[in-house]
């Protein structure tokens, strides 16, 4: 079972197309350091004659990304340093200071991009906190849960429990079978503890069998009696209770 993302974010979107622009990138920086057109029919064929190993590397990177697949922050790093060392050969091959001053640019937007992934990737919407073999498929602190999804069917009242939480963001397992009729879905959840109710309205933004990641919008408590998901965490954090990974 894989991680499936129903809404992705600007900066999974960022780092995709910063992946998908790095082969044009090198056939421009090859053309730039030759003197050929970078749509030179020559320029190209040799391009994929000495470099055809990062093709692979390319497409695997781009779409570990795509997919936020739980290696692909490493993939990232790898694919980085290789880009670097493709630059520093065609650098020792010419010579050119250009090429030196874009190796040092693409580093630090390289640098930022590894970066922001590693924040985008640390969300707990990207954790279940559970594999799909798990027995229990239930954290140390199962902690009750009444979801609804809008606007398919926003009367229905689901159970189910926590898996995983942080400040903004958390994982709800289904006791039933989910059915999405729309990608762009509103969860809105009301979490029990001890007798009292912490409400929350977030996105949904990934799916991992019956488990929702949903990410939380403005609180929807200060228009109603209840407390909000920002009391919840509070509380579990005073407890030293925080079930993020």
């Amino acid at each position: 079972m894989n991680l499936m993302i129903k809404k992705r974010s600007l900066i999974l979107k960022q780092v995709f197309c910063f992946v998908i622009l790095s082969p044009l990138y090198l056939i421009a920086l090859q053309a730039l350091s030759s003197g050929y057109s970078p749509i030179d029919g020559q320029l190209l064929y040799n391009f994929l004659l000495t470099k055809f190993l990062t093709i692979p590397l390319f497409c695997l990177c781009a779409w570990g990304v795509w997919q936020a697949r739980s290696w692909s922050s490493r993939m990232l790093v790898f694919f980085v340093l290789v880009m670097a060392a493709v630059q520093i050969n065609v650098y020792l091959s010419y010579q050119d200071k250009t090429v030196l001053f874009l190796l040092f640019f693409y580093l630090l937007s390289s640098l930022s991009m590894v970066a922001l992934w590693g924040v985008e990737f640390s969300r707990v919407v990207y954790h279940p906190g559970f594999h799909h073999l798990d027995l229990g498929k239930k954290s140390a602190y199962p902690i009750p849960v009444t979801f609804s999804l809008c606007p398919q069917n926003p009367e229905k009242k689901i159970q189910g429990y926590l898996s995983n939480w942080d400040s903004t963001n958390c994982y709800i397992v289904s006791e039933e079978k989910l059915e999405f009729e729309s990608r762009d879905t509103i969860v809105e959840l009301e979490v029990t503890l001890e007798g009292y109710f912490f409400i929350g309205r977030g996105m949904l933004v990934t799916q991992y069998g019956q488990a929702l990641g949903v990410s939380f919008l403005k609180d929807i408590a200060s228009f109603s009696d209840s407390a909000s998901w920002s009391d919840f965490y509070g509380i579990m954090s005073e407890r030293a209770i925080i079930h993020t990974i």
